[in-house]
């Protein structure tokens, strides 16, 4: 979902673990997305800062309360979590993610 609309958005990713810090490059590749609408308005830079949440349903709701909304989530594409972008730029200077990864079966 992008800005509360089904979202075709696609993107490549890379992965670089640096021990508790993992950095993550994405290329917007198709689609509207958070990725391509910062890409598109400010260039290459940093668009978000992620952290583990375990409920991301009240996450989500509490950082709504605070004045800011979701603007892009969906499922990881394993489908073994989810991923929500908060716009948090005006307040904080930086988007962010909440992750959540569904329990192990």
């Amino acid at each position: 979902m992008y800005r509360n609309q089904p979202s075709d958005g696609q993107a490549k990713l890379a992965f670089i673990n640096l021990g508790q810090v993992t950095l993550e490059l994405i290329q917007p590749v198709g689609g509207d997305t958070a990725w391509k609408e910062f890409l598109d308005t400010h260039g290459e830079g940093v668009h978000h800062i992620a952290f583990q949440v375990a409920d991301p349903a009240r996450t989500i709701k509490a950082v709504g309360e605070a004045g800011m909304p979701v603007v892009h989530q969906g499922r990881f594409d394993d489908d073994s979590g989810s991923y929500a972008y908060i716009d948090s730029a005006e307040a904080l200077g930086v988007t962010l993610e909440l992750l959540h990864s569904d329990a192990k079966k």
